[in-house]
């Protein structure tokens, strides 16, 4: 012991400052007592919801074939109602079907269903956008989605219907 003893104070040159500078390196800093909890309550800001939307009806599906007599579809109610940024994006999408442009209309439609994946409307929309480009399964597939998110509404119910009626037809 004494051998080894006498190898560290060699080694530190004699130094007893480096010793316990040496030994303070393997010691944990105290902390002082953490402060006591507060027990009053601290107010909390409520946040107001941001205004919303309504999503417009979408327009009416081609019309029947000329002699048959279509009787007129009740007005659709508006599911409920949809976010600024999907109303925006539907508000696109009708800009690009104006133009023919129905690759970027469907586009924008799906980004509005990212956002409003349960908004009834914007699976008709789409649907119909479908109907268009004459991929007729996958209008009748929104077609059903809308159908399976419009219960206890009649009119998206028909609407839904007649999507999948017109998309079964071609």
């Amino acid at each position: 012991m004494v051998a080894g003893h006498t190898e560290l104070k060699l080694k530190l040159g004699g130094n007893l400052l480096g010793a316990l500078v040496l030994v303070s390196g393997c010691v944990s800093p105290e902390f002082g007592t953490p402060e006591p909890v507060s027990r009053t309550p601290v107010p909390v800001k409520t946040v107001p919801p941001p205004p919303v939307a309504v999503i417009s009806p979408v327009p009416d599906l081609p019309s029947t074939p000329a002699g048959s007599v279509e009787s007129p579809s009740p007005p659709a109610r508006t599911a409920p109602p949809a976010g600024a940024a999907a109303q925006t994006l539907l508000t696109q999408s009708r800009a690009h079907q104006a133009t023919g442009d129905y690759a970027q209309a469907a586009a924008s439609i799906e980004r509005a269903l990212r956002i409003e994946p349960r908004q009834t409307l914007l699976w008709l929309e789409l649907g119909n956008i479908r109907l268009k480009e004459g991929d007729f399964p996958q209008a009748e597939s929104m077609g059903r989605k809308a159908l399976s998110l419009s219960a206890g509404d009649a009119a998206l119910t028909a609407r839904s219907e007649q999507l999948i009626a017109t998309a079964k037809k071609r």
